[in-house]
Order: structure tokens, then sequence, then C-alpha cells
């Protein structure tokens, strides 16, 4: 990561995370996906490097993470499979957060496959050093299954079209994925020039991704584990933006603050916190990010 790349790499809600976590000195964090490191830089601010700990999945980041965070403990993982290695080892942080979007680095790497600004192979994935692309792994899904996918996951009422198209075409780069989802939008709407508020494939290709890097169920996994690794009065922060994610992440902080006899979780606001106006136009990216905490009593 070159010095450009911090510049424009911008942590969403950053004063709400530093508000709602309370770092104190001589306390210890939990980053579960460092990406550019900067919620971790903010923090750092208050506790220090050696009472970092960064998980991230992107080996692309981990040595630039590395070169900054010099006393840190830094993992290249699974943020849900490392998170376990630390219960399995009785590990405790006063602070932890998982940041689930992309970074701004791998939206704008034009290699990764991740935006369709970039004309690139449909790659991805987090990791781009194991498992299938997204390209390759088209070539064996059905068409009820990616169906399934677009209309569960993209919430697209065009899905099985698109679908079908997909499993027809089997597209190549990002371009071509864009395209064709544009094309099969404009023919269901049965018009020849149509305005889309956001760009037609922007869903599919979030959809997609999720699909290839199983996130959803590394979330569930996590959120099964993060709370065991809070230590008394430590705070756990999520930020998410999918619905979906958002939901088991509602769903797991209310089961764990409501418990019908006792609790040792307190949830700070029933509500996620959303970015205003002015943090939306600083920071497009960040407009759908929903951020949740809970507290250990």
């Amino acid at each position: 990561m070159n010095l450009n790349s911090k510049l424009k790499h911008k942590p969403v809600l950053l004063q709400e995370v530093l508000a709602g976590l309370n770092p104190q000195t001589g306390e210890t964090y939990l980053d579960a996906t460092a990406g550019g490191g900067g919620h971790a830089r903010a923090i750092a601010q208050f506790i220090t490097d050696q009472n970092l700990t960064l998980i991230d999945i992107d080996p692309q980041t981990i040595d630039s993470l590395r070169l900054e965070f010099k006393q840190a403990q830094i993992y290249n993982s699974n943020f849900a499979r490392q998170s376990e290695v630390f219960l399995r080892q009785n590990l405790t942080f006063d602070m932890i957060l998982a940041d689930l979007g992309l970074s701004s680095m791998q939206l704008d790497q034009s290699d990764r496959g991740f935006s369709f600004r970039h004309n690139a192979p449909l790659d991805m994935r987090f990791n781009n050093q194991q498992g299938l692309s997204l390209r390759q792994k088209l070539k064996d899904v059905d068409e009820t299954t990616l169906s399934r996918i677009l209309k569960e996951y993209a919430q697209e009422k065009h899905a099985s079209a698109i679908a079908r198209k997909i499993i027809i075409e089997q597209p190549q780069t990002t371009f071509d994925l864009a395209q064709l989802v544009k094309n099969v939008k404009i023919r269901q709407r049965h018009l020849s020039k149509t305005r889309f508020r956001i760009h037609p494939a922007t869903q599919i290709f979030m959809a997609l991704r999720i699909w290839l890097n199983d996130e959803l169920s590394n979330l569930e996994n996590f959120l099964t584990i993060a709370p065991k690794l809070l230590k008394p009065s430590g705070r756990l922060a999520i930020i998410s933006f999918h619905s979906l994610e958002d939901r088991l992440v509602k769903l797991a902080f209310r089961d764990l603050a409501d418990g019908l006899y006792d609790t040792s979780f307190l949830l700070k606001d029933k509500k996620p916190i959303i970015p205003n106006s002015k943090t939306i136009a600083l920071n497009p990216r960040c407009r759908s990010a929903k951020l949740r905490f809970l507290h250990h009593i």
C-alpha cells in the first residue's frame, strides 16, 4: 500500500466508532477486519501499537499493516477462524471491531474484480491466493442455485433472467458482467433507454462477492465467538453494509442482551448508527453502513 492509497482510505463512521468503543489507556483492541488500518490507526492514538491485534484475510494488506503497526500482533487469516483460535487460547479484549465492508484499496485495485469501474477478470476473492475465482465458480453453479443467490442476497426481482444469461454467456470480466446485468434489466422493463439511480449491477456484484467468500456464514460464526472474547466492561462494534448482515448482527446482539433470566450484555442503542448526509457526501461508499454496539456488563 502506498501513501496515496492510505490517504484515499477513509475509515467508515470513525468518530462514531471511537465514541462507542471509548478507548482508554492500557486497554486492548482486536480489529477483526483491519483492511487499510484506518480504525486501528485512530485507536492506537489512545492505547499504543503493542495493545493492537489485527486480522485481515487479504495477503496484499498484511505487509503494509506490519510495516505501519510494528508492535501489533497481526494475523493473515479469516476473521471467524482466527477468533476461534483466540477463544481456544483464552484471549480476551477490551474492544473488538469488525468492519464488514471492502476497503478502498480493494475497490481501487483494478485487477481484483470487485468493482465494475475497472475492466478486470472476475475474481472477487478476499484472498486471491486461495480458492476459486468468481469466473471459475460460475462455470460449475447451476441456474437454480444462482437465481436463488441473486434473489436472496441482491433482492433482485429479475434474478432468474440474470442467472440464466450468466450461465449461457459465462462473463469473463467485470465489464462483461456489468453490461450483461444492465441489458437484462432494460429488456425486462421493455425499455430501450432506462435511467437507474445507481448502476443496475451494483447489488449483483455485492451478492456474488458475498456468495463467493461465504461472508454470511463467516459472520454467523464470528457472532457466536466474539462476545466470548470480551473482557468485563468490553465493547464490541460491527459495521455492516448489507441488510442480511445487519439482520444477523441485530438478532445476535438482541438475543445476548435480552436474556430471559440473566445476561452479561447490554445494547447501547437498539437502532443502528448510520452516516449523516455530510458524512456520505465526504465518503459516498459509506452510504449503506450500519454500526451496532454490544457492551459486556
